[in-house]
């Protein structure tokens, strides 16, 4: 771990030991211990004072830790007369959390839920949250959920995990690290927040982190909501749609496009790409000439994503007319990308005729699907060979592709032979994968993920993977 993190961080020290004073505690001094905790907002403070108060502050967790049961008593107390009296303390919110979670663990999981909900943002202090929520997380205990239910609110706050360099969490990654660590159960809680939350957010992530699942009893929900709901909870159930992939709900994203509200048109759009139909294109393209930069990038995305003749003509023809130099360089860089995987330069594929072009897209399809699909001369695992190689990577709580027993079991292979029931055991795999807690592990994760995804689809798709049309099985 890599150390000289800075002034923004001097707080957490306070959380690394917490000894017991051996002696007794006077109400002057707890009364002097709490207050330590109240009113404090580092963005207005110094480096020195902040240093300062850091050593206040581990001197005051430390005199209401040896009080015991009255220390807690009075920490409550003062949570009670702010929330009475509607006072904004997060800070000292947050702390008196972080506090809970180290003198007593799960065992405060409520009190510790109750301070969370009662603060507004968790910016005061991220780390007073991410760090007990993971730790929470990686025990699988129940009593956990309380906490993780409530660490799904905040979806503005960033922290920098010191591993690897520093690796930044905020919304959602930070959400899918932490309930990714405890695992599939926490999957039926995550139903339960997604349909009867009052808080928006926690909703809209709970739904998202659903869908990356594949926990296809949220499906109905989110086709409802791409129906009935407003705002972000219909953004995010149109992308959910996506994600999934299910062969019934083409046309409702495709009835997003004529929306008036251009967030909901750009998440049916970033729905369409995820979905990986190329019917989309032809829809899609009327949309070209009045789109925004945001929505024009992600509608060219989904033209070389899912590439047709009249796709790539029109985004060809968009580039070349662009008068905005930053459009034409992100054009150009898209369809650059596009024909180096093709294998051919643009000026060759644009000499060819229509029949030609379509035969080389058809070649690009399958090779987009091969990873996929086993070919010739690669080595087939057979299901124990798989289910093995899962157990030995959940034990080492990583996936080495350049040793081990099992390196050459890749994608393909566990496609070969995994079936819809195996999502389970695939996200136990990643709990394991997630307590690392750094940005190394972020790719094993998304291989399994992309076998997840491949899975899941395989329960009602015919192609689960990009297509020029979906087909129910």
């Amino acid at each position: 771990m890599k150390h000289g993190r800075g002034v923004t961080s001097l707080f957490l020290v306070i959380l690394l030991t917490l000894p017991a004073l051996a002696r007794q505690i006077s109400s002057e001094e707890l009364e002097k211990a709490v207050l330590t905790m109240r009113n404090i907002v580092p963005d207005k403070m110094s480096k020195e004072e902040k240093e300062a108060k850091a050593k206040e502050l581990t001197k005051a967790w430390q005199t209401i830790q040896a009080a015991g049961e009255k220390g807690l008593e009075r920490l409550v107390s003062e949570l009670d007369r702010l929330e009475n009296s509607k006072i904004e303390d997060d800070y000292f919110k947050l702390s008196m959390g972080a506090f809970l979670w180290e003198i007593g663990g799960l065992d405060q999981a409520e009190l510790i839920t109750r301070c969370w909900h009662s603060a507004r943002s968790f910016s005061a202090n991220y780390q007073y949250v991410f760090f007990p929520a993971f730790a929470a997380a990686m025990t699988e205990d129940n009593r956990a959920l309380f906490m993780l239910g409530a660490f799904l609110k905040d979806k503005e706050s960033v922290v920098i995990v010191y591993s690897h360099g520093g690796m930044k969490l905020g919304w959602p990654i930070a959400q899918e690290f932490v309930w990714g660590a405890f695992g599939p159960k926490g999957l039926p809680e995550l139903m339960n927040i997604t349909k009867s939350s009052e808080d928006v957010v926690s909703q809209e992530t709970a739904l998202s982190l659903l869908a990356d699942n594949q926990y296809l009893e949220a499906l109905p929900l989110a086709r409802r909501w791409a129906r009935e709901a407003t705002g972000q909870l219909k953004y995010t159930a149109c992308q959910s749609l996506g994600i999934f992939g299910h062969p019934a709900d083409f046309e409702t994203l495709l009835t997003g496009l004529k929306s008036t509200d251009p967030e909901e048109v750009y998440s049916c759009c970033w729905a369409l790409y995820e979905y990986g139909d190329a019917r989309a294109v032809d829809k899609v393209l009327p949309l070209l000439a009045t789109a925004d930069m945001n929505l024009k990038t992600e509608i060219c995305s989904i033209l070389v994503n899912l590439p047709t003749t009249s796709g790539l003509k029109a985004i060809i023809e968009q580039r070349d007319r662009s008068q905005n130099e930053e459009e034409k360089n992100i054009l150009a860089k898209l369809i650059s990308s596009f024909f180096e995987v093709l294998e051919i330069s643009e000026e060759e594929y644009l000499k060819k005729s229509e029949g030609e072009q379509k035969e080389l897209l058809a070649g690009w399809y399958a090779k987009s699907n091969s990873s996929y699909q086993l070919g010739k001369g690669d080595r087939q695992a057979t299901r124990e060979e798989f289910l093995k190689a899962v157990e030995y990577w959940k034990k080492e709580g990583r996936i080495d592709r350049y040793a081990g027993d099992y390196s050459w079991l890749e994608i393909k292979q566990m496609i070969a032979v995994a079936r819809p029931e195996d999502i389970e055991l695939l996200l136990e795999l990643k709990s394991r994968l997630y307590r690392r807690l750094s940005d190394e592990c972020i790719p094993e994760i998304r291989e399994i993920d992309r076998v997840i995804r491949y899975i899941g689809r395989s329960r009602y798709r015919k192609n689960p993977g990009v297509c020029l049309r979906v087909e129910a099985r």
